[in-house]
């Protein structure tokens, strides 16, 4: 009897337990939200039909907000909460290799006067539980459709918005086109305003008309306005150590990339100056896009409350058609980086990179007084490696010098090898500083604050490529060397015949969060250009 008392006891507890966690897996399964599917009544958003913005409305964590085919006239912005929704928004029509379906899609058309005061159309904010992100459309911005009021800006198109412990936002395959640009609106639109440090903008295409003849050498669209903001995160970007190539652990244990702001495998053509503009602690990744009348920069502390941070440019190809007003590709004025493996055209008057420190001579910066000399404030070829040396004018920066590896006129590491060039002494009386400011070269010198490609690197000055068992066994502190045998690495001596291996090495390409892409993944190609004459250089060139 004993026995069979114990026995049903047992039997009795178990029965229960399985009851109670059976009762437990039915709560959790019905009390979990599930992701949805939301589809917008139309694509419309305007004045008393706000079909898309109550789509987003309804969206929860998880959801995604599908926007129908068709072409609409926007005359509302459309606003995320802050902080921001996990969601997906997309347009309808297979998503192809980049850019949004030019036929058959969502075609959206902004018509407004200046959308109630607002700069930016579509405004985002980082999501603190997942990521945002935003496919598969068409977004047109003709400049005949709005209205142009003096003293304020014209319309640009997305803005994203940093949100403490937010994801990064996630902009793929959208086609966003500016036409009949107008001379009131130089230097005064951009697509994309990040005032965020991270970001994943992919596949996407950046198209605008030539904005030569209305603007000459100015800015004319900004493809990716980059500010964390001077008073928000820029102090703490620039004073953080380097988040370079696979430095950049931020984000998923083991995965990362979440440190930076990436942009690759996008097509961008006439942003002419300043396509891509950096300041106030960016940290950014331009690689594998091909940018068509295009050039690339960002400023420097004397142009911004707080410098750039730091930079990567590689695997990029750019295009001239003789017809925008440009001379130069990458022009930075602070900061420091890696510039590799890029292809642009060999033509007669423009710059490969330039690098300026416009504090020494131009009133842009206020002519501020330069207090010791060497180095000026976060400029070119200075950064922060947390080792809290102060520098010859009291401050908590060190060296960090700018690399140039590679960079050939045409694929294949042929032709004429592009190189970093300094700007000019001003001379220009109405922006002049006065006499006994020192000279551009006293402030920027190579093989210390950057280093050039040399094709016959013998370790003593500049920077190489080869098979690693090709580099020189001596090296002078501070060069550094490509490895034909190990993309996407760099070696750096560290010290006086001491070479380290992989001193950099690129963060892996597709971006995990750009998923469908490969290891192998190009740059769209480039329409064919008629070979042009090469133009007259600009006398006093500057990043606007």
């Amino acid at each position: 009897m004993v026995r069979t008392a114990l026995t049903l006891t047992f039997n009795w507890q178990w029965l229960m337990r399985a009851l109670v966690l059976a009762w437990l897996s039915l709560l959790v399964c019905v009390s979990a939200p599930q992701a949805a599917t939301v589809t917008a009544a139309s694509c419309e958003n305007k004045s008393g039909q706000t079909d898309v913005q109550n789509a987003i409305n309804a969206a929860s964590n998880g959801d995604t907000v599908v926007i129908p085919a068709g072409t609409c006239a926007w005359t509302v912005g459309l606003a995320f909460p802050n902080p921001g929704k996990a969601i997906k928004v997309t347009g309808s029509g297979t998503i192809p290799s980049i850019g949004a379906a030019t036929s058959g899609g969502t075609t959206i058309q902004l018509i407004a006067p200046q959308f109630a005061g607002k700069y930016d159309v579509i405004e985002l904010y980082e999501s603190t539980v997942g990521y945002l992100e935003i496919s598969n459309l068409t977004i047109i911005n003709n400049f005949n459709n709005i209205s142009h009021v003096a003293g304020q800006p014209t319309n640009g198109v997305i803005f994203i918005g940093y949100v403490s412990g937010g994801k990064p936002v996630i902009l793929h395959h959208l086609t966003l086109q500016f036409t009949n640009f107008q001379a009131g609106d130089c230097g005064g639109s951009w697509m994309v305003n990040a005032a965020t440090y991270h970001g994943v903008v992919y596949r996407n295409k950046f198209l605008n008309d030539n904005p030569g003849a209305a603007c000459g050498f100015s800015n004319a669209i900004t493809t990716l306005h980059l500010d964390p903001g001077a008073g928000t995160l820029g102090p703490g970007l620039w004073s953080s150590t380097s988040t370079l190539g696979i430095r950049d652990t931020a984000g998923p244990v083991g995965v990362g990339g979440e440190g930076n702001f990436y942009f690759e495998t996008n097509q961008v053509d006439y942003g002419v100056v300043n396509g891509i503009d950096i300041n106030d602690g960016a940290r950014i990744v331009i690689r594998y896009n091909t940018f068509n009348n295009t050039s690339i920069g960002g400023h420097g502390h004397d142009s911004s409350p707080v410098s750039n941070r730091q930079w990567e440019i590689y695997n990029n190809t750019f295009t001239w058609d003789g017809a925008a007003t440009m001379n130069r590709w990458i022009a930075w004025r602070g900061g420091s980086g890696i510039i590799m493996d890029n292809i642009t055209p060999h033509l007669t008057g423009f710059v490969f990179t330039q690098l300026c420190t416009f504090a020494l001579d131009r009133n842009v910066s206020g002519c501020p007084n330069l207090g010791n000399g060497y180095p000026w404030y976060q400029q070119c070829g200075w950064g922060y490696d947390g080792s809290h040396l102060l520098d010859a004018n009291g401050r908590d920066q060190q060296i960090s010098p700018i690399y140039n590896i590679g960079n050939y006129e045409q694929p294949n590491q042929t032709g004429n090898v592009g190189v970093i060039l300094l700007c000019g002494d001003n001379t220009d009386a109405g922006s002049w500083c006065g006499p006994g400011r020192p000279s551009q070269a006293t402030f920027l010198a190579s093989n210390r604050d950057y280093y050039n490609f040399y094709p016959n690197f013998d370790g003593s000055a500049g920077t190489g490529r080869g098979l690693r068992a090709a580099r020189p066994a001596t090296c002078t502190k501070g060069v550094a060397y490509a490895s034909t045998d190990s993309p996407g690495m760099m070696d750096l001596c560290t010290a006086t015949n001491t070479w380290t291996n992989a001193w950099y090495t690129e963060y892996q390409y597709p971006h995990p969060l750009a998923p469908g892409g490969s290891a192998t993944s190009s740059a769209p190609a480039p329409s064919p250009a008629p070979a042009p004459a090469s133009p007259a250089a600009p006398s006093n060139l500057q990043v606007k």
